[in-house]
C-alpha cells in the first residue's frame, strides 16, 4: 500500500497533493481542481486508500496532515465557527511560512511598507511548481500527443474559485494537466479580488479571506471527494463514533505511524521460528547490523529493511508490538530459518506475515552485504526467486520484479 500511495498520489504531474512542511505531511493541493481533469476520481481513490488503511490497521508512507483528518472526521458536516485568531493559529500548524511572512506580517505592519499594490488574491500555482509540472507534462506529450482543445479554456493568470474543472473525466493514461496561459496563476479571494487592493483599512478583511480560502474554501471539494471514497470502507456511523473517541492527531497517527525506528524496540518485539533461535549466529549478525544502522542514524536503511520485510516503511502507533499481518491481526516481526536458502543467498521476505527468512551466512561481511542488497532492492519490489537462486554477482545487485 505504501508503493501505491507514493506512486499514485505524489507525482507532481497529477497536482493532487502538496506539502507545506518539506514532505512531513501532505494536504490536497488547491490547484488540483483547476488543473487535473479527473481530480474527483483521484481524490475519491485516495479516500478509499485511507479507509482501507484504517480498516486493516496498516500505516501509509503518505502522512496526511492532522487538519485534513479533522475535516474528514466531520463527515461533510459544517466546520465549527472560528475566530480570525483561531484560524491564524491553525494556519501556523499547516504553513508556517505563510503564517509568518503574510498573515503575521500584514497584521503587525503598515501596509505601505510593502512598496507595491497587493490584490485580494492567493497564489494558486507558483513558478517553481509550474516548472516541475510542465516538465512532467511535456515528457508525456512527447510520448503521446493529446488534443489540448479537449481541456477547454486554458487556466488564466487570475481565476475565481468557480473556474474549477468538472473533475469527472475517467482515468486515462497518460494524465495531462490543463494548459495554462502563464507559469504563475492566482485565485481571487473575493469577487473581483484581482482589482481590489489591500489597504491598511481592509488588511484584516484580506487576511480573513485568505485564511477562509486556505482552510475551507480550497479544501471543501477535494475533502468531499475523499469522503465518498472513505465511506466505501468506513460508513458514516463509524466515522461518527470515531469522532467521539479519536482526535485528529490520533487519526493521523493511525494512518501515518512513525518513521522513527528504534532498533531495541524492534528486537524486543521479534520472535524466531523454524528452528531458529536468538542465539544463532545469523540472528546475532542480523541484529548487529540493524543496531549499527541505528547508531549511525541511518533511518533510511532501517525504513528500507522494514518495508522489505513488512511492506511498510512506518512503525504503527505503539511500536513494533502493534505490528499487523495481512488479515489485520497483530503479528510480531518474525525471523525464520531459511532452510531453502544457501550461504550465498539474499534473505527473502513474506511481507503479509511480517517474516524474514535468514540464509545460513558463513561470515558477518556476507550477512552485511546481502542484507543491504536485499533492502535496497525492496524499495521497488523484490524478485524472491533471485534470492533463492543465490550465488553469483546477481545477488549483489538484484533487479526489481517485472
Amino acid at each position: 500500500m505504501d508503493l501505491l500511495a507514493q506512486k499514485a498520489f505524489l507525482p507532481p504531474a497529477n497536482a493532487l497533493l502538496v506539502s507545506y512542511d518539506n514532505g512531513v505531511t501532505f494536504m490536497p493541493n488547491p490547484a488540483a481542481p483547476f488543473l487535473n481533469p479527473q481530480w474527483q476520481g483521484d481524490f475519491e481513490l485516495l479516500g478509499r486508500l485511507l479507509g482501507l488503511a484504517l480498516w486493516h490497521q496498516v500505516t501509509l508512507d503518505l502522512p496526511i496532515h492532522p487538519y485534513v483528518c479533522e475535516l474528514l472526521l466531520q463527515d461533510g458536516g459544517p466546520c465549527p465557527s472560528s475566530t480570525l485568531e483561531e484560524d491564524a493559529e491553525q494556519m501556523q500548524k499547516i504553513d508556517e511560512q505563510l503564517h509568518k511572512h503574510k498573515v503575521c506580517w500584514l497584521l503587525s505592519h503598515d501596509i505601505s511598507a510593502l512598496g507595491y499594490d497587493m490584490p485580494f488574491t492567493d497564489v494558486l500555482i507558483g513558478e517553481d511548481m509550474a516548472a516541475v509540472a510542465e516538465h512532467e507534462v511535456s515528457s508525456l506529450t512527447d510520448a503521446l500527443p493529446v488534443d489540448f482543445e479537449s481541456f477547454g479554456q486554458p487556466l488564466l493568470e487570475v481565476v475565481s474559485p468557480e473556474d474549477v474543472l468538472p473533475g469527472d473525466r475517467k482515468a486515462a493514461e497518460p494524465l495531462l494537466l490543463r494548459a495554462r496561459c502563464a507559469a504563475r496563476a492566482e485565485v481571487e479571494l473575493v469577487p473581483g479580488g484581482s482589482s481590489k487592493v489591500v489597504t491598511q483599512a481592509n488588511k484584516k478583511e484580506f487576511v480573513a479571506a485568505l485564511l477562509e480560502w486556505r482552510l475551507r474554501g480550497s479544501l471543501k471539494k477535494p475533502i468531499d471527494a475523499m469522503l465518498r471514497g472513505l465511506r466505501a470502507a468506513i460508513p458514516s456511523s463509524v466515522l461518527l463514533e470515531a469522532r467521539k473517541m479519536l482526535t485528529p492527531m490520533e487519526v493521523h497517527g493511525l494512518l501515518a505511524g512513525s518513521r522513527d525506528i528504534t532498533s531495541e524496540d524492534w528486537e524486543r518485539n521479534t520472535r524466531t521460528v523454524g528452528g531458529l533461535q536468538p542465539s544463532n549466529q545469523e540472528v546475532r549478525w542480523f541484529w548487529q547490523i540493524v543496531h549499527s544502522w541505528a547508531a549511525e542514524g541511518r533511518q533510511d536503511r532501517l525504513q528500507d529493511l522494514l518495508q522489505f520485510a513488512t511492506g511498510s516503511r512506518r512503525v504503527p502507533v505503539g511500536g513494533f508490538a502493534q505490528l499487523v499481518g495481512f488479515n489485520g491481526g497483530k503479528h510480531l516481526f518474525t525471523l525464520a530459518k531459511g532452510s531453502h536458502l544457501t550461504s550465498k543467498s539474499l534473505p527473502t521476505s513474506h511481507a503479509c506475515i511480517c517474516t524474514l527468512d535468514l540464509p545460513p551466512w558463513e561470515c558477518f561481511e556476507d550477512a552485511q552485504k546481502k542484507l543491504l542488497a536485499a533492502t535496497e532492492a525492496g524499495r521497488s519490489r523484490f524478485d524472491e526467486g533471485l534470492a533463492t537462486r543465490g550465488g553469483g554477482g546477481d545477488t549483489a545487485n538484484p533487479r526489481p520484479a517485472d
